[in-house]
């Protein structure tokens, strides 16, 4: 726990996604997420990026900020991946030189739960 809370002590700039067609769970870790940051760490500019959500999860907190295009102007300081299981799951509209490179899953903030 001691390196993610330093990784996003670091970051200005926080990118969150989870995988292609989000369900409740993926939608849930991700807003989740984004309101620990949020409520933990001042300053942070925190981003959710998921395909359009079904309305019956509209009412979760920050459910009507989500992203469901990349934007070419953005760059992030520190990108996560949610509940997802596989590369071919992500989410495909991510395809930016501002996020961190597709070179396999976890690539670049991976962090071995088992040691925190």
């Amino acid at each position: 726990m001691k390196h993610f809370n330093e990784q996003i002590s670091k970051a200005k700039t926080i990118a969150i996604t989870g995988h292609i067609h989000p369900d409740g769970d993926c939608i849930g870790s991700c807003l989740a997420l984004k309101q620990y940051i949020l409520d933990n760490y001042s300053g942070k500019k925190v981003d959710v990026y998921l395909e359009s959500i079904s309305t019956e999860f509209r009412f979760l907190s920050h459910a009507q900020e989500i992203i469901t295009e990349s934007k070419d102007d953005e760059s992030y300081d520190l990108f996560f991946v949610l509940d997802c299981g596989s590369e071919d799951r992500g989410f495909e509209s991510l395809h930016s030189p501002h996020f961190p490179p597709r070179r396999g899953l976890a690539h670049a903030g991976y962090w071995d739960v088992a040691k925190w």
